[in-house]
C-alpha cells in the first residue's frame, strides 16, 4: 500500500508549485529560483562542509539536496527543511516514505540514517 500522506504531499507540493508558474517540481528544480537557493545554500553552509557531505552516510559523492517539506517551495527560502543526502540516500528515503503509510519524508530520511548506522555496527 502506499503512502496516502506522501501522495497527499506531493499533491499539495505541485499545486503550490502551479501557483508559482511550474508546471511539474522538474522545472522547479531548474529555474532561476532553485538556482538562487542552491547558491545561498552553498554560501551559507560552505564554510562547515555542510552541504558537501550527506546527512545520513557521511559520503562527499553525487550530493543532492533533499526537501524534507515542500511548503516554502516559491518562498525563496533557505529553511530547515532542506538536507544534503547523497544520490542513494535520496533515493532510499523516497522508496521509504512511499512504502511507509505512517512515515514523512524527514522520518524516512532518519530511518534511513539509522539503519545505515545500524549496517556500520555489523
Amino acid at each position: 500500500m502506499k503512502n496516502k500522506l506522501l501522495i497527499k504531499t506531493y499533491g499539495r507540493r505541485n499545486k503550490r508549485l502551479k501557483r508559482f508558474g511550474y508546471k511539474e517540481y522538474k522545472d522547479y528544480l531548474t529555474s532561476e529560483e532553485w538556482k538562487s537557493v542552491k547558491r545561498r545554500l552553498y554560501e551559507r553552509g560552505i564554510k562547515k562542509g555542510y552541504w558537501n557531505v550527506c546527512w545520513v552516510c557521511g559520503t562527499k559523492k553525487n550530493i543532492q539536496i533533499h526537501h524534507a517539506r515542500y511548503n516554502m517551495i516559491g518562498k525563496g527560502s533557505i529553511g530547515s527543511s532542506l538536507y544534503p543526502l547523497c544520490k542513494s540516500c535520496h533515493y532510499k528515503t523516497h522508496q521509504i516514505a512511499l512504502k511507509d503509510k505512517k512515515v514523512g519524508l524527514k522520518g524516512a530520511m532518519k530511518k534511513v540514517k539509522k539503519d545505515r548506522l545500524t549496517e556500520k555496527k555489523i
